[in-house]
C-alpha cells in the first residue's frame, strides 16, 4: 500500500514514567507495523505534584511513594499535557505523508494504561469547551514531603498555571489537523465526562477483570491494588487523592446507553477477580499478535470507506504536483530512472521511506538519466529532482 494507514501508540506509567519502547505494547505495534500500517510511539511529558503529607511504610515499595499525587487534579493535569503532545505528535506524523507514504486521512490512535486515558482523550476531548476546569489556572501547590522530594525536579514550580488550549502548543500553526478515525484502549479507560456522539471516532477496548491498577469497572485508580493487596495487610499509607475512572467495561456500558454512539468493538477479558495475582497480573496486554489482528479487522472497514484500498493507491510513477505536471515525469526503463522535462536539472537524490538518503547524483551533461543498475533494491522510493538553487519535483516510484 503506498498509503499506508497511520497508527500512533502511547505509553502507560501513572503518567510519572514510561517509555515509548517499553514491551507492554511493543507487540502490538510491531504487529500493526507487520500488517502493513505506519506505526509510531510517542513519548509525552510526565509528572506530578505529589503529597506534602506522606509516611513511609517499612514494607511498603520505596516506587509506590511517587503515585501519592498531590490531589486528583494532578491527574487530569498531567493526562491533558499528554493529550496535547499526542495531538501534536498526531500533526507532526500527518505533516509527514508524503515521506512516509502514508495517508493522513485514515489516522488511528492506541494507547495502554496511563496512555490510553491520553489516547482517549486525544480521540474525543477536540472543542475547547470541553477542557476540565482543573486544567485551568488552579491554586498552587505545598511542597512535597521531605520523602517524595527525588520523585520530582528540585526546581519544580509549585505554581498550577492555565495549561492552555486542547492543541497544546507544539507544531500548533501546522495546518494539518489531529483528527482521528478510531482509537484502541488497552487496560484503561476514560477520566471524567466527555460528550460522545454517533459518528466519533471507532473505540476498540481490551481490559482484564483482575486489572488491579485501573479497573475494568469504575473505581478509583489503583484502588483494587491498594485495597485488596496493601491495605489489609497495612502494607502502605492508604492511597488518596486518586480520581474515579470508568475501565474499559465501565466506557462500554456508558457508550451502550447513549442514544448514539461511535463504532464500538469489546475485546475485554474475563480473568478472574485475583488483583493480587502475581504470575497473571490483569494490568497487562496478553496474545499481543491477537489483539494486533483484531485491531486491524476491527478498523479496516473504516479504511476502506475512505476509499484508501491497497491495490489502487500505487502506481510505478507516482502522482506529479498539478503545477508540475506537465514540466517534469519519472519512469524506469532498463534499469535507469529517465525523465522528460525542459527544466534544468542539477541533481536527483533517492532516498527510501524511513527519509535515508541512498543516492545523490549530479546529472552531467543535461543527461535525463541515472543509471540504477547494482545500486538499488527493488521497492518503493521517493526522488527528488532539484534545479541549481532549490527543489523542484518530489515524486515516490516503484524499482521492480
Amino acid at each position: 500500500n503506498c498509503k499506508r494507514p497511520i497508527i500512533v501508540f502511547t505509553h502507560g506509567g501513572s503518567w510519572i514514567g514510561g517509555d515509548r519502547k517499553q514491551a507492554s505494547f511493543i507487540n502490538v505495534a510491531r504487529g500493526m507495523a507487520a500488517r502493513g500500517w505506519l506505526v509510531a510511539s510517542i513519548q509525552y511529558r510526565l509528572g506530578t505534584h505529589k503529597r506534602s503529607n506522606y509516611t513511609p511504610y517499612l514494607l511498603c515499595p520505596v516506587e509506590y511513594g511517587c503515585v501519592y499525587n498531590y490531589d486528583t487534579a494532578e491527574v487530569f493535569r498531567a493526562n491533558y499535557r499528554g493529550m496535547q503532545d499526542m495531538k501534536a505528535a498526531l500533526r507532526f506524523v500527518k505533516a509527514r505523508s508524503d515521506i512516509d507514504s502514508s495517508d493522513q486521512d485514515v489516522t488511528f490512535i492506541a494507547g495502554e494504561s496511563a496512555g490510553a486515558f491520553v489516547a482517549y482523550w486525544a480521540a474525543y476531548l477536540n472543542e475547547e469547551f470541553e477542557k476540565p476546569s482543573m486544567c485551568n489556572g488552579i491554586q498552587s501547590v505545598n511542597p512535597a514531603d521531605a520523602d517524595l522530594k527525588l520523585c520530582q525536579p528540585s526546581t519544580i514550580s509549585l505554581l498550577r498555571p492555565d495549561l492552555g488550549s486542547i492543541r497544546g502548543e507544539i507544531k500548533s500553526t501546522d495546518h494539518t489537523d489531529e483528527s482521528v478515525l478510531g482509537v484502541a484502549i488497552m487496560i484503561g479507560g476514560q477520566l471524567g465526562h466527555l460528550d460522545i456522539k454517533a459518528g466519533d471516532p471507532a473505540l476498540y477496548v481490551y481490559h482484564n477483570t483482575n486489572d488491579a491498577i485501573a479497573d475494568i469497572q469504575e473505581k478509583p485508580l489503583l484502588s483494587p491494588l491498594f485495597q485488596n493487596c496493601f491495605n489489609p495487610f497495612n502494607l502502605c499509607q492508604p492511597m488518596e487523592n486518586m480520581p474515579w475512572a470508568k475501565g474499559g467495561r465501565a466506557v462500554l456500558k456508558y457508550l451502550n446507553s447513549l442514544t448514539g454512539h461511535p463504532i464500538l468493538f469489546d475485546d475485554t477479558q474475563d480473568t478472574g477477580n485475583n488483583y493480587c495475582d502475581t504470575n497473571l497480573p490483569g494490568h497487562a496486554i496478553y496474545l499481543q499478535d491477537v489483539r494486533a489482528q483484531k485491531i486491524a479487522n476491527f478498523f479496516a472497514p473504516i479504511i476502506e470507506s475512505k476509499g484508501n484500498i491497497p491495490s489502487s493507491t500505487c502506481n510505478t510513477t507516482g502522482n506529479l504536483s498539478p503545477d508540475l505536471q506537465n514540466n517534469i515525469q519519472f519512469y524506469i526503463s532498463h534499469s535507469k530512472i529517465n525523465w522528460s522535462s525542459d527544466l534544468d536539472i542539477k541533481n536527483i537524490e533517492i532516498f527510501d521511506l524511513t527519509g535515508r538518503l541512498i543516492m545523490d547524483n549530479f546529472v552531467k551533461n543535461s543527461l535525463h538519466e541515472v543509471d540504477l543498475k547494482d545500486k538499488i533494491t527493488p521497492g518503493l522510493y521517493i526522488v527528488k529532482a532539484y534545479t541549481s538553487s532549490k527543489i523542484l519535483h518530489s515524486q515516490k516510484i516503484y524499482i521492480k
